[in-house]
C-alpha cells in the first residue's frame, strides 16, 4: 500500500468525516487537519478526489509519504510501516 499524508491549514469536521468515509479503515489521524490514509493503487490526485478537492472540505494538500524524516510520535511511525509493508 501507499501512504499519503493529506495537510489541511486547520481542522475540520468536514475534513475529518470525509476521511472517515473515503478510507474508514486505512487512515490515522495525526492531529486536527493532519492525517495518513493508506492506499492500494491510487494517486495523490484521486486520494484528493476521494476527499473533496474541489474545495468541498477547506484547503487540502496530499503527499506522498514513502519519503520521510522526521521525529513525531511513535505510534504514527509504525501505522506508517506497517501500511507501507502490506
Amino acid at each position: 500500500m501507499q501512504v499519503f499524508a493529506i495537510i489541511a491549514p486547520k481542522g475540520s469536521e468536514a475534513l475529518e468525516q470525509a476521511i472517515k468515509t473515503a478510507f474508514p479503515e486505512n487512515f490515522f489521524r495525526i492531529t486536527a487537519g493532519q492525517y495518513l490514509v493508506a492506499v492500494a493503487g491510487l494517486t495523490g490526485q484521486e486520494v484528493g478526489a476521494k476527499v473533496g478537492d474541489k474545495g468541498e472540505v477547506g484547503q487540502i494538500l496530499v503527499l506522498p509519504f514513502d519519503k520521510r524524516w522526521g521525529w513525531h510520535r511513535m505510534d504514527m511511525w509504525e501505522w506508517a510501516d506497517a501500511r507501507a509493508q502490506a
